[in-house]
């Protein structure tokens, strides 16, 4: 059972005092009275279990407008409602600036009046304390948040040079080994991690805007809260993902034996790679399908098969899909001996005939006038071949998309 709130009524009339009294615990809350502003201050100096406070403005000893400031002044947030007449309405204006809550006029319409007024201020004071606690929550992940795209943008940045500078030397194996993790790469979950950021601060203001505004629903701050936790996890997941694509860049180039290997389950880790590329799939308009054994494990390098995957999946959306608001992706992952073999299929737009014996080698693209570095299907192939000791075959005819079978080695 709840516990009963209790409301602290301050008016030096006794008739109104009583009547206020009558209304409040009629309706079930538990009542204290006192005299006049002074009395009200003892009394709530005393009661640390207070759920709310109705005041008169204009009483002897210590004013409603007097009450208020101490209180206010006390540190104490204890929502305040304020009685007045038609003739005190600027005082009452004035009331509400010093921190009351809400005003009321004492004429006929006070009881429907009165009952409305409480459970609003309560029910707005409710949401305004977890709308402090969600703030402070969130403040403390986007401080830890922003030292870590600290740390990537410089990363990034530096990761940027190199890459320029190994292009004009190197093409197939070096773009392979240290040019895995760079901008293809490391581009799509920092810009997820931005985009849920910018949406997660869109929404904050929002709330915040309607919360000032006292425009705010209880819909609105549920709808938030799960906005909130959603942008959270996507965050999280993406930094993790980078961190990690980071490390295993940093391993290849100084040394491709190095890299960090451990076991994976498949298919949960083919599923955590769908969803942090989730804001590209337009709401479940490109649809990507997984079959494989739950059971299924391999041991290899996580962060190299997830930028495999991750670019075989982008390529379908950039080019596989294009000009589509529509497509299927399916992933089927067959155990054969010491090896597993991944069926990737779409059905997009498909390669021409004469452009398929092309599509690995650096830089080839058909859509370099859109943007396309031509660098994506290249990257998947030299870790594929070099990293994951595996290999990668294409069969794609025009309008009926692309078949790849990339076969990797149980135990790398």
């Amino acid at each position: 059972m709840d516990p009963v709130l209790k409301i602290l009524v301050v008016d030096d009339e006794m008739i109104v005092r009583c009547m206020l009294e009558e209304i409040l615990t009629g309706v079930g809350y538990e009542v204290i009275t006192a005299e006049d502003g002074a009395a009200g201050w003892e009394r709530l100096r005393v009661l640390d279990d207070l759920s709310l406070v109705v005041s008169d403005l204009n009483m002897p000893r210590l004013s409603g407008l007097e009450f208020i400031l101490r209180v206010r002044e006390s540190g104490n947030d204890v929502p305040i409602i304020i009685l007045t007449s038609s003739n005190e309405m600027s005082v009452a204006i004035d009331a509400i600036n010093k921190g009351a809550d809400d005003y009321l006029l004492k004429d006929e319409n006070i009881h429907d009046m009165l009952l409305i007024s409480v459970r609003k201020v309560l029910e707005m004071r409710q949401i305004s304390r977890k709308n402090r606690q969600l703030m402070l929550e969130l403040e403390s992940q986007n401080k830890k948040l922003e030292g870590t795209l600290e740390e990537l943008q410089k990363t990034y940045e530096d990761l940027k040079l190199k890459k320029e500078q190994l292009i004009q030397s190197e093409k197939m194996a070096s773009l392979g080994r240290l040019v895995a993790g760079v901008s293809h790469e490391i581009n799509t979950p920092v810009g997820i991690s931005v985009t849920g950021a910018s949406a997660l601060v869109a929404a904050t203001s929002q709330i915040v805007a309607d919360y000032q505004n006292k425009a705010m629903k209880r819909s609105d701050l549920e709808h938030y809260l799960r906005k909130a936790e959603e942008s959270a996890q996507l965050i999280l997941l993406n930094l993790s993902r980078t961190a990690e694509l980071i490390r295993s860049f940093k391993m290849v180039a100084v040394d491709q034996t190095s890299q960090e290997k451990r076991s994976v389950r498949i298919k949960s880790y083919l599923l955590d790679i769908v969803t942090s590329l989730r804001p590209r799939l337009k709401d479940n308009r490109y649809v990507i399908e997984i079959q494989c054994d739950e059971t299924l494990e391999i041991s290899s390098t996580p962060g190299a098969i997830a930028q495999v995957f991750t670019n075989l999946i982008m390529n379908s959306l950039i080019h596989g899909f294009a000009d589509r608001e529509h497509g299927r992706i399916t992933i089927d992952v067959l155990p054969a001996g010491d090896w597993v073999r991944f069926h990737y299929r779409d059905d997009g737009q498909g390669i021409a005939p004469e452009n398929l014996g092309k599509i690995f080698d650096p830089f080839f693209t058909t859509r370099r006038n859109q943007g396309s570095t031509g660098l994506g299907l290249n990257i998947i192939f030299n870790l594929v071949e070099q990293n994951l000791g595996g290999t990668i075959t294409c069969e794609s005819l025009p309008d009926q998309g692309v078949f790849f079978v990339v076969s990797l080695p149980m135990r790398a």
